[in-house]
């Protein structure tokens, strides 16, 4: 696999685990953005990488996900360097103010609020008994293989101008395996715990954080409106594509490819494995084996009318109207397929060494009307 696209693969495995993660705390997704660009400074905030890495790391891409919980519009930034996950960051506005502004940062009896501008704002925060048993479970402790990154704060809220703060807080949670848990539902409760010590007071000048953020204009930006691609249904409901799937992939069947006639055990374990319920009783008409044994309890399923991926922890469905778009592979035999669906914006999925094929097959059906 080409050095591109084991970093894609990396960012749709962080992906997946992000919806799942935001799915689990109840939150609505609204939009997803993916940007890349060239190598450039992770900002301060990713300067602390230490162990077995020298130097610093610079982020490449980015991935901005528009979420909303309880009523609260919610942004999560998702950094990478390659195929690592860099710190991201959460960021929200809630009703109310302290009327300054306020950073957590580790102390040696636990998280901490300080503000030398109001320390009136801190004596407040830290004297808030929820506030302190959130921030005492969220765990800041970002890793990248074996090294970690010592973050210089772990949250901040500030006036923003009228009788609201913007409230900031560095992803949080463990790793597990090739991702990284990012604290959605932990961010949730600090928004929680924060807006009881909130006052309702009448504009408030608006005050800057008291630390450097990578994200805070990106927020400012798409609450004033900056569009971030929203998550649209296909504009054709699930419709039989098993045609052009036979057409296109039996040629190329072996190895991990299987087609038309998929093993028994294989087709058993699909379906008890990858497929949800609701698609069970499809039939199979293509299969990329994604285990060392042959087991295919991590696959990529294609149904008549369904993509369904399953890979560890993570797993994907889609109808196949929501691929709008295909990346064509650098060569025929590349491991992965880069496509953008309605739903999630970019995705890798493992192709078993097909990727012309496959990019083929999915350049049908982005053109579907």
């Amino acid at each position: 696999m080409s050095a591109a696209g084991i970093a894609t693969r990396g960012r749709t495995l962080q992906k997946l685990s992000i919806l799942r993660e935001a799915a689990s705390a109840g939150a609505d997704l609204l939009g997803v953005m993916d940007q890349a660009h060239g190598p450039t400074r992770a900002s301060a905030l990713h300067a602390g990488l230490s162990a077995a890495f020298t130097g610093s790391m610079q982020q490449d891409a980015v991935q901005l996900y528009l979420l909303r919980t309880g009523g609260v519009l919610h942004l999560y930034a998702q950094p990478f360097d390659g195929k690592f996950a860099l710190p991201g960051e959460h960021h929200a506005v809630v009703e109310g103010t302290l009327g300054g502004a306020a950073v957590l940062k580790e102390s040696f009896s636990g998280p901490k609020w300080e503000s030398l501008t109001d320390p009136e704002v801190a004596t407040i925060l830290n004297g808030s008994k929820g506030l302190a048993e959130v921030t005492s479970e969220l765990r800041w402790d970002w890793r990248v293989g074996v090294g970690r990154f010592d973050l210089p704060w772990l949250a901040q809220t500030r006036a923003r101008g009228g009788a609201s703060s913007h409230v900031c807080m560095q992803a949080t949670g463990e790793m597990r395996s090739t991702v990284h848990e990012v604290g959605v539902a932990g961010f949730c409760a600090l928004l929680q715990a924060l807006g009881r010590s909130l006052w309702p007071l009448e504009q408030p000048a608006a005050r800057p954080f008291l630390e450097p953020t990578a994200f805070a204009s990106t927020f400012e930006a798409v609450v004033g409106g900056a569009p971030v691609r929203a998550c649209e249904p296909p504009s054709t409901g699930p419709c039989d594509l098993s045609e052009p799937i036979l057409a296109t992939l039996a040629p190329h069947a072996g190895g991990k490819l299987f087609v038309g006639e998929i093993p028994p055990h294989k087709e058993s374990n699909a379906r008890a494995f990858v497929l949800p319920t609701s698609l069970r009783h499809l039939p199979i008409v293509a299969l990329v084996d994604l285990t060392l044994l042959g087991s295919a309890r991590d696959a990529v399923v294609f149904t008549p009318t369904h993509g369904v991926m399953r890979e560890g922890d993570e797993s994907l469905i889609f109808a196949w109207p929501e691929i709008r778009a295909v990346s064509p592979p650098a060569h025929p035999e590349d491991a992965e397929v880069v496509i953008q669906l309605s739903s999630v914006g970019e995705i890798a999925l493992p192709c078993a060494g097909r990727a012309g094929a496959m990019a083929a097959l999915f350049s049908q059906f982005a053109a579907l009307p």
